[in-house]
């Protein structure tokens, strides 16, 4: 047979690479025995149409597979699947092969096996290895998970003040070096924490985010936004001199103003705005954003306020 798939209630899929029907059976009767979905392949053009899209968990080969070299089937994986599964190779051979052996291992592989061999021994090593992947591939979403943690700003959804700190010291250094321009906001929702002294922290707390939520929907999509702390957000433009940047400001604030959230409340906005000029680094711009963001809260109207150097 040159495909077979046996569905079980536990998902545990392993690929089996045999070109022996002898051998074949011997690894389809062993696996049967557990909860395993398999599929076996027996041709080179088999394995290239082979659907990668279920997901592997352990791959089973032959050693005298000779339609595809053990390096290039290692590499054919690598290209295919992140992170690769482990790698049985199983040599059928009577005489020992040290040769290949070492190839199988200097390629990558996880384990070779050499017959004569006892059943339990091989379905000990397969689930040993298989246990393995699986909690490494739990560690690496949940890696995935923390780093995401750390580049969003949960409450926002736009990037974190740690991602944005990284970030701006990017284009402070690009700037530095090539003259890249860029201007910084400073904005901040005014009137939050009376909203929170009357209502509630929980109550601000929505407030900031489905603020956020409309915001996103004005910006610029070339625009990288950050909520700094608590009402207070950052908003970097790359590529944009001083004018510019004030032409953008005055739009948002007149989009911004469109705005209503629940209960039937208008956001109140001020906006700072810096350019970045030379001997600047990320606090230095943050800080004159912010200066300018006071100056704009003290206006009755068009809270927006370009930083004047003292």
């Amino acid at each position: 047979c040159d495909i077979i798939t046996v569905m079980v209630k536990t998902k545990k899929n392993i690929l089996v690479v045999q070109n022996s029907k002898k051998n074949l059976k011997v690894l389809c009767d062993l696996l049967s025995t557990r909860d395993y979905t398999y599929s076996c392949i027996s041709s080179l053009d088999k394995l290239e149409k082979f659907d990668f899209s279920s997901g592997l968990q352990l791959i089973v080969v032959s050693a005298q597979v000779k339609f595809i070299s053990v390096s290039d089937f290692m590499n054919f994986f690598m290209e295919k699947l992140e992170p690769i599964p482990p790698v049985i190779y199983v040599d059928s051979l009577i005489e020992y092969d040290k040769k290949m052996l070492l190839e199988c291992f200097r390629a990558g592989a996880s384990d070779y096996v050499k017959k004569p061999f006892d059943s339990f021994e091989i379905i000990a090593r397969i689930e040993s290895h298989m246990n393995n992947f699986l909690k490494i591939s739990e560690c690496k979403l949940k890696i995935e998970k923390l780093a995401s943690y750390a580049s969003i700003d949960q409450l926002s959804k736009f990037s974190s003040k740690m991602h944005m700190q990284a970030i701006l010291k990017h284009h402070v250094e690009l700037f530095s070096r090539h003259e890249n321009k860029f201007c910084l906001f400073y904005l901040r929702l005014l009137d939050t924490n009376k909203a929170i002294g009357a209502f509630g922290f929980e109550y601000g707390e929505k407030l900031i985010a489905d603020f956020s939520k409309e915001m996103k929907k004005k910006l610029r999509k070339s625009d990288v936004v950050s909520r700094w702390i608590g009402p207070d957000f950052i908003i970097l433009l790359p590529f944009t001199d001083e004018k510019s940047s004030v032409i953008v400001a005055k739009k948002l604030m007149i989009e911004l103003s469109g705005i209503v959230l629940k209960p039937n409340i208008k956001p109140n906005v001020a906006v700072g705005i810096t350019e970045v000029s030379r001997g600047d680094t990320v606090p230095s711009v943050i800080d004159k954003a912010k200066s300018a963001m006071k100056e704009a809260s003290k206006e009755r109207y068009d809270k927006i306020q370009i930083y004047v150097k003292s």
